[in-house]
């Protein structure tokens, strides 16, 4: 409902004004191509008329440029136009009326809240003072409606009743028909969120696209995987790589909430839990159902869907809200209706999307019952109640989490598992197609992936691709212009990303820099006029990797003085996330558009801090001590500045082994990768290396070689020789790569470095070992964990 405006139409009136009843008419000359909407005869076909109404206003409002064609014959009385979701009385009042004169029984004993009605229509000078003094000193509900019933003696005041009940009342009103154009309404409502998708960032610089022209089908398994890793996410993507067809059945995400055939004993599924790694397309399939549905493709027996995403219900300002209020401030184009009795009577799919992001306790445990979705509660409890089945019961529920925060929910509430994989094989192969329109690039693109197992690995996350896509594409482009057959196409993460952080700058600067320059930008240049902000950002980055936060919001980046407009900027770096429907999600939120980003720019400010020698943050201080022993603190306190590059990588590899779970990984591969030449190049204005790449090359790999990690997990160790794959050096895989032959045994027992590689060539592999020997290896005392992880991809172990 809301305020409505009136519109005084005197002049040629004014003479015959007294002669007039009180009651509202539209101008004879405008509205005789509106008589068929006036003379529908039920209220069941209410919302058709509504739809057509509001067809005709438009029109209507185009051709008048806007001018209200109302005839005004009662001081009392105003001809109004609503907003939002209600139309003009003028063309559906009388549908409205005569609902209304036929139900008047049913008003007098079933409307209950009938002084806000009064309250509303006497702000909208519906009902005379008299009046409402009558209403307000009537002692009961009944009485009270038959005071307002008495009232209703226009078309026009029976229409602005209906439609304050339908807002304040809706299910003393609700009609089928209401319920079905409501229905239909939710699926524009999701159909218009779903339809295009952004690929990475906001779409200031890049558009968006038809999510049916760029979506590709992703490997979705049903059921877990045996293997629980709690290691870094890249971690999960190696073992995916390597159990594309062994592990879970193959599902599409639409049959998600279908049991097989023969499953017919089976209880119904209810909820459902889909995990998988950031960026991995948990979101984009959950758009790729709704659209689907909205579509009439899948699905059709769910009545309606309504998405929740976390990080928007962490925005929730009201401490105490109802379920009912809840559902409408997400979805407004339920504003209308009886929210709890709608979704009770029909089949209800509810979605909360990235439950790792969640700031909700959901304590299942001692989180108060709650059944009615009219009672005020935190947003806590609603959601709570919703998925142990106090509320709504019969609703089918849909959660999607990364792995590690899937345990916040009780596995007795969750009846089917699913996993988001990625791309498999077959999939990288035909994403790049269908992404790079050139069919001669994507072809080249795909020998270029599939020539290193660092970048093939990777493209299991299909956010990687898209940057994979930005940058071959870009560099292929390049190389065709300028016939630059010398142009280094990167091999290597940290490569991939600076060219990454690259192209962005030049995005932003082809957009937003001097338009009369067409020459393309030196590239030292750039990074030399973005130093400051890249740096700001790198910092961010790493002290709130060391936070373990991942999303920021405004006041996060003010902080760290970044300017919020100016990050929108580059927006391949950081993406903003903003919902303008309703009043309370107007913050906005901000994070790397994916994790490896955010490692990338930690491990260069880091990087850069000491090859500028050059150490302001705390919270490197901190990070530098902790991983030091006492000997070097005593150094590192005095004067930090001029520690050896190879010492600050054996603190990270110190600091990366006290996280079990791998956290640092990834950041330790980038710092390691900064240290090549090849790398280092591109970022030359940006870094001033003094020492030798080679000394410095040599002093690393003899650090990754040597150190003693102690009782540290086989996966801190084998990250080491990934480490060394970052720096090109391959010799350890090839010194080790003869004893997977059957009858090659080592001269010596290896040492725990050629175990860990030895483990990593029989991971590698695609296909698994058929026995796997441990006294074959004659492995070290620290050698022998280091070579368990190969039994994962093994048939036999002895």
């Amino acid at each position: 409902m809301g305020s409505q405006c009136s519109t005084h139409r005197r002049g040629q009136r004014q003479n015959n004004k007294s002669d007039q009843k009180k009651k509202v008419v539209c101008s004879t000359e405008e509205s005789g191509a509106n008589s068929s909407l006036l003379r529908r005869p039920s209220v069941q076909g209410l919302g058709t008329a509504l739809k057509e109404a509001e067809e005709h206003l438009s029109r209507h409002a185009k051709e008048t440029s806007g001018k209200n064609n109302c005839s005004e014959n009662s001081s009392a009385h105003d001809c109004a136009t609503a907003e939002g979701n209600t139309f003009s009385p003028c063309f559906i009042n009388k549908n409205e009326a005569d609902w209304v004169d036929s139900n008047r029984s049913k008003l007098i004993q079933s409307v209950t809240l009938v002084m806000p009605i009064a309250d509303e229509m006497r702000q909208q000078k519906m009902i005379h003072k008299e009046t409402y003094n009558k209403i307000d000193a009537a002692t009961t509900s009944q009485d009270k409606m038959r005071e307002l019933y008495n009232a209703l003696t226009t078309q026009e005041v029976k229409s602005a009743f209906f439609r304050s009940l339908q807002e304040i009342q809706p299910e003393t009103c609700e009609t089928e028909g209401v319920i079905k154009e409501v229905i239909k309404k939710n699926k524009e409502y999701l159909r218009q969120k779903c339809q295009r998708q952004r690929e990475g960032t906001e779409k200031t610089t890049i558009e968006e696209k038809s999510l049916d022209k760029i979506y590709t089908e992703l490997h979705i398994i049903k059921g877990e995987s045996e293997h629980v890793n709690e290691q870094h996410e890249i971690w999960e993507i190696e073992d995916k790589a390597r159990n594309q067809t062994v592990e879970g059945t193959r599902i599409n995400c639409n049959d998600i909430f279908k049991h097989e055939q023969d499953d017919k004993e089976v209880k119904a599924i209810r909820t459902v839990m889909t995990k998988g790694i950031a960026g991995i397309g948990k979101t984009v399939s959950v758009k790729k159902f709704i659209l689907d549905w909205a579509d009439g493709k899948a699905n059709q027996d769910l009545d309606f869907i309504l998405m929740f995403p976390f990080r928007e219900l962490n925005l929730v300002q009201d401490d105490q809200i109802s379920f009912e209020n809840l559902v409408k401030t997400f979805h407004p184009e339920l504003k209308t209706i009886a929210v709890a009795k709608a979704l009770a009577d029909r089949k209800v799919l509810f979605i909360f999307d990235g439950l790792d992001e969640s700031q909700l306790q959901l304590k299942f445990k001692t989180t108060t019952i709650l059944d009615d979705a009219t009672k005020v509660s935190s947003v806590d409890t609603l959601v709570t109640n919703l998925i142990r089945k106090h509320l709504l019961p019969s609703a089918l529920v849909w959660i999607t989490s990364r792995a590690g925060a899937v345990q916040r929910i009780p596995r007795e509430y969750v009846y089917q598992w699913t996993e988001v994989r990625g791309f498999d094989d077959p999939q990288k192969i035909e994403y790049f197609r269908k992404r790079v329109e050139d069919k001669a690039v994507a072809e080249k693109i795909i020998e270029h992936i599939t020539m290193s197992r660092s970048l093939y690995i990777m493209c299991h996350i299909p956010i990687f691709c898209w940057i994979a896509v930005h940058v071959f594409e870009y560099l292929m482009h390049k190389m065709g212009n300028t016939k630059d057959e010398n142009q280094k196409i990167p091999t290597t993460l940290t490569g991939m990303y600076t060219h990454f952080l690259l192209i962005q700058m030049m995005i932003a600067n082809e957009k937003y820099g001097n338009q009369e320059d067409q020459e393309e930008p030196d590239t030292a240049e750039l990074f030399k006029s973005n130093e400051e902000f890249i740096l700001k950002l790198g910092r961010l980055a790493f002290e709130q990797l060391e936070k373990h936060q991942i999303i920021f919001t405004a006041e996060d980046l003010k902080k760290y003085d970044i300017d919020i407009t100016k990050a929108g900027i580059y927006c391949g770096l950081c993406t903003a996330i903003f919902k303008e429907e309703s009043v309370f999600l107007t913050k906005k939120l901000y994070c790397f558009v994916h994790l490896t980003v955010q490692e990338y720019f930690a491990a260069l400010f880091v990087y850069h801090s000491f090859a500028n020698k050059k150490i302001d943050s705390e919270c490197l201080k901190d990070f530098m001590l902790k991983g030091s022993d006492e000997e070097l603190k005593t150094i590192l306190e005095s004067d930090p500045v001029d520690l050896p590059l190879n010492e600050l990588i054996e603190i990270t590899i110190a600091n990366s082994a006290l996280r079990t779970t791998g956290e640092l990984d990834m950041f330790l591969r980038f710092l390691i990768g900064f240290s090549l030449q090849s790398s280092e190049e591109p970022l030359q204005s940006l870094i001033q290396q003094t020492e030798e790449h080679s000394t410095n090359i040599e002093e690393i790999r003899s650090s990754l070689l040597e150190i003693d990690l102690f009782d540290c997990s086989a996966e801190r160790c084998l990250n080491l020789v990934h480490c060394l794959t970052e720096l090109k050096d391959n010799s350890l895989h090839d010194s080790v790569r003869k004893y997977l032959k059957p009858n090659c045994f080592p001269e010596s027992p290896l040492s725990p470095v050629e175990c860990s590689a030895l483990a990593d060539l029989i991971l590698m592999s695609n296909t698994p070992l058929d026995e796997f020997n441990l006294k074959k290896y004659r492995p070290s005392g620290k050698g022998i964990f280091r070579l368990l992880p190969a039994v994962r991809n093994c048939k036999k172990a002895r």
